[in-house]
């Protein structure tokens, strides 16, 4: 009977062994979207929101529309940052990159039209639920997302002498000038 029971135990021990204790799973994060091979995050798509859904959260509305609110936030927000990420992707690919100088004056110019001084704009910025980083993240993104629209845009408009020299000739009167001269004589 002996030699059962020590079977039996080196049979678990070895089985212990062999396999992985068996814990509760958490999800720490998971893929909320893949975007030609980038992934989209839940952890991101929270952070994107956070500011919102605590507005949201905070409304004196009913759960069942808090509920669809909400939803729709992360709708849009996954929408938000699948096109961001295809931004990234297709200014990557074109080789177009925003230096900082570039950020610079784009914030310079906010706060000149806004007549903001730097400690005004670091305020409303805090206000928003942002760093001064994460602001300049969003600037710089804004910007790339214009410089691509542009490049996509002016790569596809072609005009070319014939078209500049037939719309001229059709016009021709709009563009020519008539100017008259008197000359006035002094004695």
């Amino acid at each position: 009977m002996k030699k059962p029971t020590k079977n039996f135990i080196s049979f678990l021990i070895l089985m212990g062994l062999i396999l992985p204790p068996v814990l509760p799973a958490e999800t720490l994060d998971r893929i909320v979207a893949l975007v030609d091979g980038d992934i989209i995050t839940q952890a991101q798509l929270n952070k994107e929101t956070e500011r919102y859904r605590k507005s949201i959260e905070a409304s004196e509305s009913p759960e069942e529309k808090k509920k669809a609110l909400i939803d729709e936030l992360n709708r849009k927000m996954l929408e938000s940052l699948i096109d961001q990420s295809l931004t990234q992707q297709e200014a990557k690919k074109y080789n177009i990159e925003i230096a900082e100088a570039e950020i610079d004056g784009a914030i310079e110019n906010i706060k000149k039209t806004k007549a903001l001084s730097q400690e005004a704009l670091e305020k409303a910025i805090a206000q928003e639920g942002l760093t001064v980083e994460e602001y300049r993240e969003n600037i710089k993104k804004q910007i790339l997302q214009a410089r691509l629209i542009n490049f996509a845009v002016k790569s596809k408009v072609v005009i070319t002498d014939a078209e500049i020299k037939k719309q001229y000739e059709a016009n021709a009167e709009k563009y020519s000038v008539n100017r008259k001269y008197h000359l006035k004589t002094s004695s």
